[in-house]
């Protein structure tokens, strides 16, 4: 690796994956077949391990990270598309990598642009949409667009962002099917949700949705206080200690001794279920 360091300009010339470059100026040895060499296999090349390591450490050179990004190996790819050190334009490529996998990991970089993010918000595979909505610099644009998204999964991770318009999310909570309440969780646990739809959030007779009601602090204090006397006992404490609820005693809201946890629906709904 210490020969990378020392040949300045060298991965500029590597803008085109059919860059001939000698694997000995690269790596060191004598090996003289070319860096991008289709089976990364000749001697003196790092084994895949090696690569995976590389690809992945917040320290690599961006321009090794550049080179990297072309290799054959899935995995290599996908470590490089997640490293925060991966140049602006290797991880726009990257998104456009022919594996899903590939381009799901390299919307999530922090460093991918918006312009970037707004094509992938169209990527016909709905991992990468929800890694879209995933990111937290999505723009709104992306975010009002993935909230129409045909796949229930996509549309509960827009419910969570924090910057999801408010807007958005009433129109995220207006649907009436009970197999969408985990996007109904998710709308009543987004800080950004609006006071007036978690009143009526609280209201639900689905308890795991009371429960994100009474842990979010824009939650209004009558409300609040309602849910502490919940007849299910993880709502009622999640009321009484929300950081936003005045400091008086825990007693004083709620009898422990008098709950019983028997309800089925304590068991909380999984957030990959799709259409």
């Amino acid at each position: 690796m210490a020969a990378i360091l020392t040949l300045p300009g060298l991965f500029e010339q590597l803008a085109d994956a059919a860059v001939r470059v000698p694997c000995s100026q690269v790596w060191g040895g004598s090996c003289a077949e070319p860096v991008g060499s289709p089976n990364w296999s000749h001697d003196n090349h790092p084994q895949a391990d090696q690569r995976d390591w590389a690809a992945r450490q917040p320290g690599s050179p961006p321009e090794l990270l550049r080179m990297l990004s072309y290799d054959p190996a899935d995995q290599v790819r996908w470590k490089v598309a997640g490293n925060p050190a991966a140049p602006v334009e290797t991880v726009s490529r990257l998104c456009r990598d022919p594996q899903w996998t590939v381009r799901k990991q390299a919307v999530l970089n922090p460093g991918c642009p918006e312009d970037i993010l707004e094509r992938a918000s169209h990527d016909e595979a709905w991992e990468v949409r929800n890694s879209v909505a995933r990111n937290p610099h999505s723009p709104p644009g992306c975010l009002r667009r993935l909230a129409q998204d045909s796949v229930t999964a996509v549309r509960a991770t827009v419910a969570a962002h924090p910057q999801t318009p408010p807007d958005v999310l009433r129109v995220l909570a207006q649907r009436q099917e009970r197999r969408l309440d985990n996007i109904y969780q998710a709308v009543a646990g987004n800080p950004a949700c609006p006071s007036d739809l978690l009143q009526l959030l609280a209201c639900s007779d689905n308890p795991m949705i009371r429960l994100q009601v009474a842990r979010n602090i824009n939650t209004p204090a009558a409300t609040r206080i309602m849910l502490t006397r919940d007849k299910h006992p993880g709502v009622a404490l999640a009321a009484t200690y929300n950081p936003a609820q005045p400091g008086e005693p825990a007693d004083s809201y709620i009898d422990l001794t008098s709950y019983q946890r028997t309800d089925t629906a304590w068991q909380e709904r999984s957030w990959t279920d799709r259409d």
